[in-house]
């Protein structure tokens, strides 16, 4: 077992401010159908006028609609902010352990994936402002912290020096 060098968290990454930040622009516009769906509005292009009437199917199916905006974008941001505070990593001398979130997280894919893996295993690595990704062969994983730069360069770093001269 090597010794810890570095380690991140996922809890209070800003990741989950934006995310909720998402869900209160959806919340918004959901607001805004069943606003649209209840009041008499005349939207007038030019060529063609729409006009929503407080008494036509079409009206009561917005509504509906912004009903289920609001939830979905609850829904999505709370989950997204679950997942992003469980994630971590820890990279320790000969290895890199942690749970990182699955390749089509953006897309609804609201489960997590542990892995330990050594360092050979790490095939490559992609560093943005939020999140880490370490790919390997046939996976990849991506923890959100604060220090992927730093996690990055380490990573590097242990590669280095355990590769055989």
């Amino acid at each position: 077992m090597g010794k810890l060098l570095i380690s991140g968290s996922g809890k209070g990454h800003p990741a989950i401010m934006t995310w909720w930040i998402y869900g209160i622009i959806g919340v918004a516009l959901g607001i805004g159908c069943m606003y649209l769906s209840r009041n008499s509005v005349s939207f007038d292009y030019g060529w063609q006028s729409y006009f929503t009437d407080t008494s036509s199917k079409s009206a009561n199916y917005l509504y509906y609609i912004g009903i289920a905006i609001i939830v979905a974008s609850i829904v999505d941001a709370i989950f997204k902010s679950i997942c992003i505070s469980k994630t971590k990593i820890d990279v320790y001398e000969d290895r890199v352990e942690g749970i990182g979130v699955r390749k089509y997280f953006l897309m609804g894919n609201y489960r997590t994936q542990e892995f330990k893996l050594t360092l050979d295993q790490v095939a490559n690595m992609e560093v943005t402002s939020s999140s880490i990704t370490i790919i390997t062969a046939d996976t990849q994983y991506r923890p959100y912290v604060k220090n992927a730069a730093a996690i990055q360069g380490i990573i590097t770093e242990q590669k280095a020096r355990n590769r055989p001269s």
